[in-house]
């Protein structure tokens, strides 16, 4: 036998080009013995090594973008090579094998590999060789040797098909070693140069944990054709691989983010496959990847593996990961022919904010042929798939308690700003890509949005948390990336805010929703919550066809905690709200004019909140302890702002007696209807039935009234006639309106009844005429015309439609018409008092149930909605002054009506006046001197804007020798403005236009005073005097006169006014009418009291008349001098500082130097 050649380490590069076989061997521990056909390979007593060398098995390519927004590949694509890889084998000592590539090919597959300790499995009590590698093995255990099993081979044989050759020969009781257990805790290293090493992908180091190779021994090629050849490739039978190792984690690069060019797999993705296949150093179980293919070859590997982890472990913290920025991988998919890729998925796992669905951004790239140029290349596209596409709440604090999102999995989306440790929206095309969100509101119905998300990778939430960041800045941090796409239009959608207690008692038509988020940091998703909606109130969608949108917020009290009510409505909320109004209350006007149409109170009501049991109120409950708050009705709260004042004296929340602290029932309601047909005609019946009787009524208690007054028997007679008019067509209308009741009461389900229900509405239909005309008598209180007239044209509306009758049919076969529009109803009869106090009233209430208020709107399907007001104060009077009365206005009622289609109704019944003190001498005279002793005698005048009742009392010209004093006059009134203007009394001696004339001798003069007081104080103070003294002198043919004024003339409006003192003196000649000249000189001083400043005026006018040809010359001067409230001085425009230096002054005169 010829002796082997000793040598540490033998090397050898085993060439067959026919197949393409390229290996690199290295043994070492082993020797060669020249034998004369072959060279053997023996191995030493010690064992040995084996290492065969691979070229690059994968070539690391560019990809290109593929989205809507990225341009077209072009060109030759980038590329890197992987280094070489190695298939590290241990050698059995004594093992014996032919030095040739046959010979190598045969025994690879016999021996164990050697691998880096992370690739290793876990521990097992012992350790076989696959079956289909030996066959009839005779194995025995030595009880000696512990960790390592004997086996006794008799026979080897390659199986699957492989060329059968020699492979030389196992020693007898050959020692193979069990591979080492997977070390614990141990970091990840670079695979040694005798370990196995797989750089596959580019970067990425994997190796098999166990598994052998197999391999045809010899080129194969088909019988038919011996000139073709397969390549030549071995296939490692490993189930699985694990990535120990990648060079992205050597110091270098451990900073680096991205490669020289985009590729399947970035750095950060290669350290995470590392962290989670293979390394053990923080703990975690790794899973490595399953393998369904791995050839080797020269030209590169062919795989096709896959891993799939629960990231859980992983997203406690990155901190003890140490080899640079690592993400979370849900899944990994690699498939690669011959060394370049062909499919590659990499799954981020994350969730869609502010609505939590659990979901995964996945980047695939694939090789794609790029049709212009028919190449190729790699294109790389990121899209989002759900995997949680339903999700409920229970909190209240959202109006929707499911979302169901689509699509399941979005287009392609843009690749900017994409990365899967950050947060970030998806856009395509350049705009945020927008989910369609199916939601079930509080009411189970289904609601329609579109809107932007926000993806939250986990891995985001991670990075940040080791950061320092808190959950809440987490959180916000979050919200503030959401902020510019929060809030989502609803489109005018239907949503029910909270559960009904009737349907559609909390749905209101929402413009806008503005979402927001609580986000759960340990499990990775979120919960929204509304921030605010912008939504139509119902109230004014009835007032308005094109009502705006308020904005709206979650009442306090139905988001508190509440363990007897889950829906919000327990006793925590005895008011039932659930929404209030985020900014000022907006009004809810019925008024449509009212308060320029002449109503004493515009019927308006400030909402500040919305109730499931009240509707639009104007009381949020924000306040403890009090109102709404507390499940009682607070007027002032209530009221608030809602009204103007009434006479310009006080709120008619002040007339309301005991009402703060009260039942809800006190409460104004607003009740809105959406009835069938037929129910509407029962439900107007019924309310035209009530406002008959109540007129009759009315009108018997207003005729008793007059008799008990004393009124004057025309007064009396003209509420007789109108008594006698409305009973004649209230008398046979009660019968039918009965008739029709009772038919339709027992109509529903009843068939045999639509006969008779038919009967009676057409009967009744023809009786409405009578009411009619009745309604048109003037001296039927305009709220009782208001309170029939409304039924009544409602009743016109619905009987006259087409199509009534067959309504009745099919109701009686429960089947139900809609009517044309809905009706909403603000009815309030609270009880008031007199004000400011009932023992020195300014408002005497007489009745304190005389205050009613009832609207009525009617929102047809077309046109504008028609809105119908009245109001009515009975039994009251105004004293006036406080304090100080002078006059009493006593009124039996003031009413009003005005509706959209017709114009304002007045109805004001006064029932006269009286002066009081200082004013009670012309009380005494009006007693004494019947209405035509005076010139003007007491007169009422009623207006649209109010009422005036005063006198004019004209007194006797006095004249005594050359004293007279004559055109003298007296006069008082008070103006009763319905709205807006307060009261005001006005007392005048004389007037402007008519002074009084005061002469003695050559020397005259006269005047007028004129004073108006409000309850708030003085109103106007107007007062003129003037002094004259004249001369005249006719010498026949010549004449002249001189004349000298001398006056004073005093204007005050409230802070305002002037005072004014004059002289003025003129003389003129006349001669034979043919020449004639004047000259007048006026000097005034006047004082102005708002701005202190005294304004002095001098004229000369002289005026020059020959014949036909005449001429005027006037000179005028003026003079303002400023007091203590003038114009300001330098010193004050420029203030000069503590050293007396003024810079804004050095700055003006800098703008003057020469060069500035």
């Amino acid at each position: 036998m010829p002796p082997v050649q000793r040598r540490l380490t033998i090397s050898a590069r085993m060439l067959r080009p026919r197949d393409l076989l390229d290996l690199t061997v290295t043994a070492q521990g082993a020797g060669l013995r020249r034998e004369p056909d072959r060279p053997v390979l023996v191995v030493g007593p010690d064992g040995g090594r084996l290492v065969v060398g691979f070229a690059f098995q994968h070539l690391g390519e560019q990809a290109w973008p593929e989205s809507a927004v990225s341009p077209e590949p072009s060109g030759v694509a980038t590329h890197r090579a992987a280094r070489p890889s190695r298939l590290a084998y241990d050698l059995p000592a004594g093992l014996e094998l032919p030095w040739t590539v046959e010979g190598l090919l045969a025994v690879l597959p016999t021996l164990h590999l050697r691998v880096v300790p992370l690739a290793t499995p876990a521990a097992t009590t012992r350790q076989k060789l696959p079956m289909w590698v030996l066959t009839r093995p005779e194995v025995a255990t030595a009880a000696a040797h512990g960790s390592v099993t004997l086996q006794r081979a008799r026979s080897v044989r390659l199986l699957r098909g492989l060329t059968h050759g020699g492979i030389g020969t196992l020693p007898d009781q050959a020692l193979v070693p069990s591979p080492p257990v997977r070390p614990r805790r141990t970091r990840p290293r670079p695979p040694a140069e005798d370990e196995t090493a797989l750089e596959i992908p580019y970067r990425l180091v994997v190796s098999p944990a166990e598994g052998t190779t197999a391999h045809d021994l010899r080129p194969l090629a088909p019988a038919i054709d011996d000139d073709r050849v397969q390549l030549w490739r071995t296939e490692l039978t490993a189930p699985t691989v694990r990535a120990v190792w990648a060079r992205d984690m050597e110091p270098p690069d451990l900073a680096a983010g991205e490669d020289v060019t985009l590729m399947s797999t970035d750095p950060v993705d290669r350290r995470t496959l590392v962290r989670q296949s293979a390394a053990t150093h923080e703990g975690h179980t790794p899973v490595p990847f399953a393998v369904r293919r791995l050839f080797l070859s020269a030209l590169g590997a062919w795989v096709d593996w896959r891993g799939e982890w629960d990231t859980g472990p992983y997203g406690e913290t990155f901190t003890t990961w140490g080899y640079g920025e690592a993400t979370l991988i849900g899944s990994y998919r690699h498939v690669a022919d011959m060394g370049r890729d062909s499919y590659v998925r990499v799954v981020y796992p994350g969730f869609l904010f502010p609505f939590g669905h659990r979901a995964d951004l996945v980047k695939v790239t694939e090789r794609k042929v790029h049709e212009p140029t028919r190449t190729a290349y790699l294109r790389q596209r990121h899209f989002i798939v759900l995997r949680e596409t339903v999700r409920g709440w229970q909190e209240r604090d959202t109006p929707l308690s499911q979302v169901t999102l689509q699509p399941t999995v979005t287009p392609d989306l843009d690749p900017v700003g994409i990365d899967p440790n950050e947060i970030f929206v998806p856009h395509r095309g350049g705009l945020p890509f927008a989910w369609d969100l199916l939601g079930v509101d509080r009411a189970g119905e289904s609601a329609t949005l579109s809107a932007a998300l926000v993806f939250v990778p986990d891995a985001a939430i991670v990075h940040k948390r080791d950061d320092g960041r808190s959950p809440d800045e987490i959180g916000q941090d979050i919200t503030d990336a959401y902020a510019p796409h929060r809030v989502v239009d609803a489109r005018g959608q239907l949503v029910s805010f909270a559960s009904p207690a009737v349907h559609g008692d909390t749905r209101l038509e929402a413009n806008t929703l503005t979402w927001a988020g609580h986000t759960d940091t340990d499990a990775f998703t979120s919960r929204p919550y509304l921030v605010r909606a912008n939504a139509v109130v119902p109230a004014l969608r009835h007032l308005a066809g094109q009502a705006p949108g308020v904005n709206l917020v979650f009442a306090e009290a139905f988001l508190a905690a509440d363990p007897a009510a889950t829906d919000g409505f327990g006793p925590a909320n005895p008011s039932g709200l659930f929404l209030r109004l985020e900014g000022p209350p907006v009004s809810l006007d019925f008024s449509t004019g009212t308060d320029r149409a002449g109503g004493f109170v515009a019927p308006n009501q400030m909402v500040r909140a919305l109730s499931r049991t009240l509707g639009a109120v104007g009381d949020a409950g924000t306040t403890p302890g009090t109102g709404l708050a507390v499940g009682r009705f607070d007027a002032a709260t209530f009221l608030d702002g809602a009204l103007p004042k009434l006479f310009g004296l006080f709120d008619l929340v002040d007339l309301l007696e005991a009402l703060a602290g009260e039942s809800l029932d006190l409460a104004p309601s607003f009740v809105t209807e959406a009835l069938d047909a037929i129910s509407a005609i029962a439900t107007e019946v019924r309310r035209l039935r009530d406002a008959a009787t109540g007129a009759q009524a009315r009108l018997a208690t207003d005729l008793a009234n007059a008799v008990a007054s004393g009124a004057h028997q025309g007064a009396r007679d003209a509420i007789a006639a109108a008594q006698a008019e409305l009973d004649g067509a209230v008398g046979p209308l009660l019968a039918k309106l009965d008739a029709v009741a009772t038919t339709l009461a027992t109509l529903a389900g009843n068939p045999a009844g639509v006969a008779g229900a038919q009967a009676a509405i057409t009967d009744l239909a023809g009786a409405l005429g009578g009411l009619r005309t009745a309604l048109a008598h003037p001296r039927i209180p305009v709220a009782v015309r208001s309170a029939l007239a409304t039924p009544l044209e409602a009743l016109d509306a619905l009987l006259g439609a087409a199509g009534v009758l067959d309504a009745v049919a099919d109701f009686a076969a429960d089947l139900l018409t809609p009517a044309d529009g809905v009706t909403a109803r603000f009815e309030w009869r609270p009880e008031i008092g007199s004000w400011p106090s009932e023992a020195n009233p300014v408002f005497r209430a007489k009745d304190s149930h005389g205050f009613a208020l009832g609207v009525v709107v009617r929102a047809a399907a077309q046109g504008a909605p028609s809105v119908d007001v009245s109001a009515e104060l009975r039994d009251f009077a105004l004293v006036l002054l406080p304090g100080e009365p002078l006059m009493g206005l006593n009124f039996s009622r003031i009413g009003f009506r005005v509706g959209s289609g017709g114009k304002p109704e007045i109805d004001v019944v006064f029932d006269g006046m009286e002066f009081l003190g200082a004013l009670g001498f012309i009380e005494t005279l009006r007693r004494m001197i019947p209405f035509d002793g005076f010139a003007d005698p007491p007169y009422v005048d009623v207006g649209l804007d109010g009422v005036t009742a005063g006198f004019d009392l004209e007194l006797p010209s006095v004249s005594v020798g050359v004293f007279s004093l004559e055109n003298l006059a007296l006069g008082a009134d008070a103006r009763v403005p319905f709205l807006g203007d307060a009261v005001t009394v006005g007392f005048h001696f004389c007037s402007k236009d008519s002074p009084f004339r005061l002469t003695v001798m050559c020397i005259g003069g006269g005047g007028w005073v004129a004073l108006r007081l409000s309850p708030m104080g003085m109103v106007e103070l107007e007062m003129g005097l003037e002094a004259t003294a004249a001369l005249s002198i006719d010498l026949g043919v010549a004449s002249g006169s001189v004349s000298i004024a001398v006056g004073v003339y005093l204007r005050m409006e409230g802070e305002a006014g002037s005072l004014t003192g004059y002289f003025r003196i003129r003389g003129e000649v006349d001669v034979l009418g043919l020449i004639s000249a004047s000259i007048t000189l006026e000097l005034s001083l006047t004082y102005d009291f708002p701005t202190g400043k005294m304004i002095g005026r001098a004229s000369l006018v002289v005026e020059v008349e020959v014949l036909f040809f005449s001429a005027s010359v006037e000179v005028t001067c003026e003079r303002k001098l400023a007091g203590s409230k003038g114009d300001p001085v330098l010193k004050d425009i420029m203030p000069p500082d503590s050293s007396g230096h003024s810079a804004a002054w050095s700055t003006y005169c800098a703008a003057f130097a020469p060069g500035a």
